[in-house]
């Protein structure tokens, strides 16, 4: 663990730093009880910034001390736990069809909410509540799920993964046969969340991400990748949607049922909507 220290601020911003493979980092932001990472993959001539955290720490600072090519920020969804770092970038990509998801999480509500529940907690002092809260002027730009970018030594293709959201991406990191999968196929995957798709979508995606030439998978909670074989796992609780008995949960404000498969590499859980626990 490192301390970066903003330029304009003297609080140090505390980043937990995991080397995934050979060209991707996985950067802890803050400290939460459910841990959100963002990553930096690196080529010789550029890099793409994945995600950008809540945003309550210096992540920007963090990246240009850290990163030395240039590079663009991609978001996996629109949830505020990977997207309200945007604030300090100037532009960043994410599909379309999460934009809805991007400016709810980036509204006034949702992020003074931020501040205080985090900001305050991990070191932000509370002269910088005004300029947190307002609205980024972060550029945005349209991903379509199929761009494919070339970083120098690495490639990265852009994968379109409808479930958790209806515009969730992942990154394939084609030489390291590494996928970033955001939050797609968490083992304890919410399917209950603004913008969220259906049980159907996430299902086919799984089929989908089966059929590229990868290992194993890193999601933004979780410091540790998990193998490619655990997909099939995530697969057959879309499907088979066994629901737990007693997994009644209010979970944000949603009364949620926990489905759950098991395998050979772990339990699979998704947590949807109590009212359509066939959906």
């Amino acid at each position: 663990m490192r301390a970066y220290y903003g330029a304009q601020q003297k609080e140090a911003y505390m980043h937990e730093v995991f080397q995934a493979s050979i060209h991707v980092r996985h950067i802890r932001e803050v400290d939460v009880p459910d841990p959100t990472y963002f990553s930096v993959i690196e080529g010789h001539d550029s890099a793409i910034v994945v995600d950008t955290g809540y945003g309550v720490g210096d992540n920007r600072g963090w990246v240009d001390e850290s990163v030395a090519v240039p590079y663009r920020v991609i978001n996996t969804h629109g949830h505020l736990d990977h997207v309200q770092g945007n604030w300090r970038f100037e532009e960043a990509w994410i599909s379309a069809a999460d934009l809805p998801a991007y400016r709810n999480a980036n509204s006034r509500m949702m992020r003074l909410s931020t501040f205080f529940q985090l900001g305050i907690a991990n070191g932000m002092p509370k002269s910088a509540k005004d300029e947190f809260i307002a609205p980024p002027k972060t550029v945005m730009h349209p991903l379509n799920g199929e761009e494919r970018f070339d970083l120098g030594g690495v490639h990265v293709s852009v994968i379109s993964l409808p479930g958790h959201t209806k515009g969730e991406i992942g990154l394939l990191v084609e030489e390291d046969r590494l996928l970033l999968s955001g939050d797609s196929f968490s083992d304890d995957c919410f399917m209950f969340c603004d913008n969220h798709d259906t049980l159907d979508a996430l299902r086919h995606s799984a089929e989908k991400a089966l059929a590229l030439p990868f290992d194993t998978y890193l999601g933004s909670h979780t410091h540790s990748a998990l193998p490619r074989e655990f997909l099939d796992t995530v697969r057959r609780n879309a499907r088979e949607r066994r629901v737990v008995p007693g997994s009644e949960e209010i979970i944000n404000g949603v009364a949620t049922l926990t489905i759950q498969a098991e395998g050979p590499y772990g339990v699979s859980k998704i947590r949807i909507p109590a009212s359509a626990p066939s959906a």
